[in-house]
């Protein structure tokens, strides 16, 4: 992937809302929350690439210079004594629809 040039990655990365699948598209994504164990990492380890898309951590890739991404909260989950990102205060309107797991 490093070798793609930029101008290549931008129109992939480009293209939403085609199925892949039934039920499948690739304007939806789901992540895992990851547990942390201090508020501060956990906020952090949000990033966005040029286009304002979350990459890295649970997004896996660093194929673009990346931003800190503001206002990902997170709270305290008493049952994995960790802490754990709000869905709905990660960029891009996700909910937590299962367990531990975001989906736009």
């Amino acid at each position: 992937r490093e070798q793609l040039p930029t101008i290549l990655v931008d129109v992939i990365q480009s293209f939403t809302g085609f199925a892949l699948a039934t039920g499948c598209h690739l304007s939806r994504n789901s992540f895992a929350l990851l547990p942390y164990v201090h508020k501060e990492c956990c906020e952090e380890t949000y990033r966005s690439d040029h286009h304002g898309c979350l990459v890295g951590g649970q997004f896996n890739g660093r194929l673009m210079p990346q931003g800190l991404v503001e206002g990902v909260d997170c709270a305290y989950n008493k049952d994995l004594m960790s802490f754990q990102a709000r869905c709905e205060a990660v960029p891009g309107s996700y909910t937590e629809k299962s367990p531990g797991v975001c989906w736009e």
